[in-house]
C-alpha cells in the first residue's frame, strides 16, 4: 500500500507524447483503467522543445509535440520538434541594436538554443534532474534582461507554445501559444517543481529506507516551494493575463497542499515505522490529512478543469489519514484509561464512517487500486478493532457512546513547509550569457551605482583626512613629539635652520668665506695694475709731448698739449683711482669683519651646533609615578601612529574593494525590478570599510583624550618654559650667525661683481690709451721729421734768399690730431661694498647695493 501511496503521489512521474493539435476525443476516455492509473496530478509539459517561435521577421510557426503525465506508457515516446529561438532573437538584435551587437552574441543566442532543447528533453524524457530546467530558467533571466520578449514596442517577438495541463472540459484542447518571457519562465519553473515531485516518490518507493523517506520528505517540501515561487512569480508577472490555468494561483496551491500533505505523510509514516507512541503519529495523520482537505478545496475551484482522478485520489488520501488518526485517538483514550471504552468506539466509529463514506462517494470502478485499498483498511483495521472495543464495552464496561460532535478536535503536528529553491539556484548572477549586450538603462543603473560608491569612498576618505589633520593640530598644540623627544635626544634647529646651516657646511664654510676674500683681493691687484698701467701710459706720453714742445719750442711745435689731450682720459683715471680706493678700503672692511667674526662663526660648527642643542632637564627628585608618564606618553605616540598607518590599509581596502565590485550581472537579473534594494544589499559590502573608518576614529579620539590628560602631567613635572627659552637662545644664536654669514657673503660677491665690471672697464680704457698713446707718438715722430725737413730746406735757401725776398714760404697748418678715445661713465658697480650693513630701521634708505646699481 505505502509504494502505491508514493507513487501515486507525484505530480509527473513519466511524460507521453500527443500530436500538437489532437482532438479531445483522441485521449483515453475518462473513466478508462489507463486514466485510472495515470498520476492524479498531471505535470506540465515541457515548453522548450515544444514551443513554436515566431520571429520579428515572419509569423511562421512550427507544430511541435508534446506529451501528458501517464504511468501506461513508456517515457521512451515522448519527442519534441525544437523550435528556433536563436534566429530570432538574433534577427530581433541585428534591428533593434546593430548587426555587430547581433553577430557578437550569437553564440550566446545558440547557447540558449541548446539549454532550451536540453529542457525539452529532461521534460520529454521525465527527468529528476531540475538543473536543465534551472540553467534555461537562469539563461531567460539573463536573456529578458537584455533583450525583452513580449506583445510590446520594440520587444523581440518569440511565440512560445505549450500544452495544458489540466484535462477536464474548460483545459485547452490543443497548445497555447504565447509570446511572453515571463510566461515561458512560469512553464519552466512549473517543470522544475514537477522533477523535484518525481525525485520525491522515487525515492520514498526506494526500499521505503529511513534515508529514502527523509530525501523524498525533502524533495516534495522543495517542489511545493517551486510551486509556491512559480504562484507568487504568476501573480506578479502575469496577473489576470497568464495564458492558462495551470501557472495560477489556485493551480499552485492546490499543488502546494498535496505536496506538502505527502510530505507530512513521509513523517507518519517513518513514525509508524518507529513505533512512535499512538499520539504522535495521530497528530502527523491528522496534519497530513489537513494539508488533504486544503487541496480537495483547492481543487474544488477548478472544477471543470482538473481531472476527476485527482478530486477521487484526494478523497480517499483525506479519509485513509484521517481515520488513521481517529483510529489512534481511539487508542491514546484507552493508554490514558483502559475503562474509557465510549470515546474509543466512538473515535472508531468515526473512522469506519469517513472511509464508508469515501467509498459511497467515489465514482470509479470496483478495481480502483484506491478504492480496493480503502476497503482493505476497512476490513483487515477498523471493522476488528471496532468490533473488539465494542464486545469489551457491551459485556464488561457498559460506557455511554459520545456523539462525534461531543468528541474534542484532534490535535495536530506540523512538521514540513514550502521551501522555495535558493536565490543563487536560479539566479541570472553567475551566467556568462549576453554580457556583450548592455542596455541604456544598465548603463544608466551602473552608473548610478558608480556615484554611490564614489560618494562613499569619498567622504569615508575625506573623514579619515580630517582625523589626520586633527591629530596633526592636536599634536602640534602640545608639542609633541618634540619635548618628549628632549629627554633623551638634544632638540634639532627647527624651521629653515637646519638647511641652511647644512648649506653653509657643504659650501665650505669659514674656508670658503676666505677664500672668496683672497679672490676679491686677486681681483683688486688685478684691476690696480691696469689702473697704474693707465697712469704711467699717460704720464709717459705727456713727457714726451712736453719734451718734444721743449726742444722745438711753442711756435714751431704746433699741436695740441697732452695735458689738454688726454684731459677726459685723466678725469676717467682719476675716478678708477678713487673708485679703487673706496672698494680697497671695502675690502679692509671686509677682511676686519670676517676676522672678527670668527668666534661667532663657530658657532656654526658641527661640533658647537650639537654641543650647544638644549635638552629637558629631568627634575632632580622624580617620583616613580611621575617617572612613567614619558614611557606612557611614548606608547600613546606609538598608538597614534599606528593608528594613522590604518588609514593607508582602510582607504587601500576601499579601492580593492571598488575595483573588484562588479554588479553588471546583478543589475541585469533585476528584469525591472526597483533596484534602490539591490544597491542597499550590494553598498554592504563597503561595511567593512566604513566600520574600519569608524573604530580608527573612535582610536583616535581615545588615544588623544589619554594623551592629553598625560601631557598636562608632563608640563608640570618637567620645566617645559625653560625649554623652550633655551631652544629659542640657540636658535638665536644660530640665526645670527648665518645673518652675519649672509652679509658677509652678500659683501664679498658685491666685492666680486665690482671687480669684474671694473676690470672689464679698465681693460677697455687701457686700450684706448694705449692706442692713444701709440697715435701721439706717431703723430709726435711725424711732426719732428717735417721740423727737421723745414730746417734742412731753410738752410738751402739761405743762399737764394737774398734773390728771393720777396718769396715767402707757406705751409698748410698740420692736420687736426685724431680722437682716439672717446670717453663713457664706468660700467661697473659701485666700490663702497665692504661697510657694516645698515642696521634693520635703515632698510628703506638707499644701501650700497643701490649706490652701486646707480653709479654703474
Amino acid at each position: 500500500m505505502l509504494l502505491l501511496l508514493f507513487v501515486h503521489s507525484s505530480v509527473c512521474p513519466k511524460f507521453v507524447t500527443r500530436r500538437a493539435g489532437a482532438h479531445r476525443d483522441d485521449r483515453d476516455p475518462p473513466h478508462s483503467a489507463a486514466r485510472r492509473r495515470r498520476c492524479t496530478t498531471a505535470r506540465r509539459r515541457s515548453g522548450c522543445a515544444d514551443a513554436r517561435a515566431t520571429t520579428t521577421r515572419d509569423d511562421a510557426r512550427t507544430n511541435a509535440r508534446t506529451g501528458r503525465a501517464s504511468t501506461d506508457r513508456d517515457t521512451n515516446d515522448a519527442q519534441g520538434v525544437p523550435t528556433d529561438i536563436a534566429s530570432a532573437l538574433h534577427a530581433h538584435a541585428s534591428e533593434a541594436l546593430s548587426p555587430d551587437d547581433a553577430d557578437g552574441a550569437a553564440g550566446d543566442f545558440a547557447e540558449t538554443q541548446r539549454l532550451r532543447d536540453a529542457a525539452t528533453t529532461s521534460a520529454n524524457e521525465g527527468s529528476e534532474d531540475v538543473e536543465a530546467f534551472a540553467e534555461y530558467y537562469r539563461a531567460l533571466r539573463a536573456l529578458e534582461s537584455r533583450i525583452p520578449i513580449s506583445e510590446g514596442a520594440g520587444h523581440a517577438r518569440v511565440e512560445f507554445e505549450w500544452f495544458d495541463v489540466g484535462r477536464g472540459v474548460k483545459a485547452a484542447p490543443g497548445t497555447i501559444a504565447s509570446r511572453d518571457a515571463e510566461y515561458e519562465k512560469c512553464a519552466v519553473l512549473y517543470n522544475y517543481a514537477a522533477a523535484l515531485s518525481r525525485r520525491g516518490a522515487r525515492e520514498a518507493n526506494a526500499g521505503r529506507s529511513d534515508e529514502g523517506i527523509k530525501r523524498a520528505c525533502a524533495a516534495f517540501q522543495q517542489s511545493a516551494g517551486a510551486f509556491e515561487m512559480l504562484a507568487d512569480v504568476s501573480e506578479r508577472k502575469l496577473g489576470q493575463f497568464a495564458a492558462s490555468a495551470d501557472v495560477g494561483r489556485d493551480f499552485c496551491e492546490t499543488m502546494i497542499k498535496l505536496h506538502l500533505g505527502q510530505a507530512q505523510e513521509c513523517f507518519y509514516e517513518k513514525a509508524k515505522a518507529k513505533k512512535s507512541s499512538h499520539a504522535i503519529v495521530s497528530k502527523l495523520a491528522q496534519q497530513a490529512r489537513v494539508y488533504y482537505e486544503d487541496a480537495l478545496e483547492g481543487a474544488g475551484k477548478l472544477v471543470g478543469y482538473l481531472d476527476e482522478d485527482l478530486t477521487q485520489y484526494l478523497n480517499f488520501k483525506r479519509a485513509y489519514v484521517g481515520a488513521e488518526a481517529f483510529r489512534l485517538a481511539g487508542k491514546i483514550v484507552l493508554d490514558a484509561d483502559e475503562t474509557n471504552v465510549g470515546p474509543a468506539v466512538a473515535r472508531l466509529r468515526q473512522a469506519r464512517d469517513l472511509l464508508a463514506q469515501t467509498i459511497r462517494d467515489a465514482r470509479v470502478v470496483s478495481s480502483d487500486a484506491e478504492l480496493e485499498r480503502t476497503k482493505k483498511f476497512i476490513d483487515e483495521v477498523i471493522a476488528p478493532e471496532l468490533k473488539a472495543v465494542e464486545r469489551d464495552n457491551e459485556c464488561v464496561y457498559m460506557e455511554r457512546v459520545p456523539k462525534f460532535e461531543d468528541l474534542p478536535a484532534l490535535a495536530a503536528a506540523n512538521m514540513v513547509k514550502p521551501i522555495q529553491p535558493p536565490a543563487e539556484h536560479l539566479s541570472p548572477v553567475d551566467v556568462k550569457l549576453f554580457q556583450s549586450i548592455v542596455p541604456d538603462s544598465g548603463a544608466k543603473a551602473l552608473s548610478r551605482y558608480t556615484e554611490m560608491v564614489d560618494e562613499l569612498i569619498r567622504n569615508e576618505t575625506d573623514t579619515l583626512a580630517m582625523a589626520s589633520d586633527e591629530a596633526r593640530v592636536a599634536l602640534r598644540e602640545m608639542e609633541l613629539p618634540e619635548t618628549l623627544i628632549a629627554l633623551s635626544t638634544p632638540v634639532p634647529l627647527g624651521g629653515d635652520l637646519e638647511e641652511r646651516v647644512g648649506a653653509f657646511r657643504s659650501s665650505g664654510g669659514a674656508g670658503a668665506l676666505s677664500a672668496s676674500l683672497s679672490r676679491v683681493d686677486e681681483l683688486n691687484r688685478q684691476c690696480s695694475n691696469i689702473v697704474q698701467t693707465i697712469r704711467e701710459t699717460l704720464d709717459t706720453e705727456a713727457a714726451e709731448d712736453a719734451a718734444s714742445r721743449a726742444v722745438h719750442g711753442e711756435g714751431a711745435w704746433r699741436r695740441e698739449a697732452s695735458s689738454s689731450k688726454n684731459r677726459e682720459m685723466m678725469q676717467v683715471l682719476k675716478r678708477y683711482e678713487v673708485d679703487l680706493e673706496v672698494a680697497t678700503k671695502s675690502d679692509t672692511q671686509l677682511k676686519e669683519r670676517l676676522e672678527g667674526a670668527g668666534g661667532v662663526l663657530e658657532v656654526l660648527s658641527e661640533e658647537n651646533i650639537k654641543n650647544n642643542a638644549p635638552t629637558l632637564t629631568q627634575p632632580l627628585a622624580l617620583l616613580e609615578d611621575d617617572a612613567s608618564v614619558a614611557s606612557e606618553m611614548q606608547a600613546t605616540l606609538e598608538d597614534l601612529e599606528a593608528i594613522g598607518n590604518e588609514r593607508a590599509g582602510i582607504e587601500e581596502l576601499m579601492r580593492k574593494t571598488k575595483s573588484e565590485d562588479n554588479i553588471l550581472t546583478k543589475l541585469m537579473a533585476q528584469s525591472g525590478e526597483s533596484l534602490d534594494a539591490l544597491f542597499k544589499e550590494e553598498m554592504k559590502k563597503y561595511d567593512q570599510s566604513k566600520d574600519g573608518v569608524m573604530l580608527n576614529i573612535s582610536k583616535q579620539a581615545d588615544a588623544l583624550s589619554r594623551l592629553r590628560t598625560l601631557h598636562e602631567k608632563f608640563v608640570t613635572i618637567y620645566d617645559i618654559e625653560a625649554l623652550r627659552r633655551d631652544v629659542e637662545s640657540h636658535e638665536h644664536s644660530v640665526r645670527h650667525a648665518l645673518s652675519i654669514v649672509g652679509d658677509l657673503r652678500s659683501g664679498m660677491e658685491q666685492g666680486v661683481r665690482f671687480y669684474s665690471g671694473f676690470l672689464d672697464a679698465a681693460r677697455r680704457t687701457l686700450t684706448d690709451v694705449q692706442e692713444y698713446a701709440s697715435a701721439r707718438r706717431l703723430e709726435k715722430e711725424a711732426i719732428a721729421e717735417e721740423l727737421r725737413v723745414q730746417k734742412a730746406r731753410a738752410d738751402e735757401r739761405a743762399a737764394q734768399m737774398a734773390t728771393q725776398m720777396n718769396q715767402m714760404h707757406f705751409h698748410q697748418p698740420p692736420p687736426p690730431p685724431q680722437q682716439y678715445y672717446h670717453p663713457s661713465a664706468p660700467a661697473y658697480p659701485s666700490p663702497a661694498y665692504g661697510a657694516q650693513p645698515p642696521p634693520p630701521h635703515w632698510q628703506n634708505q638707499p644701501g650700497r647695493y643701490a649706490n652701486w646699481e646707480n653709479q654703474s
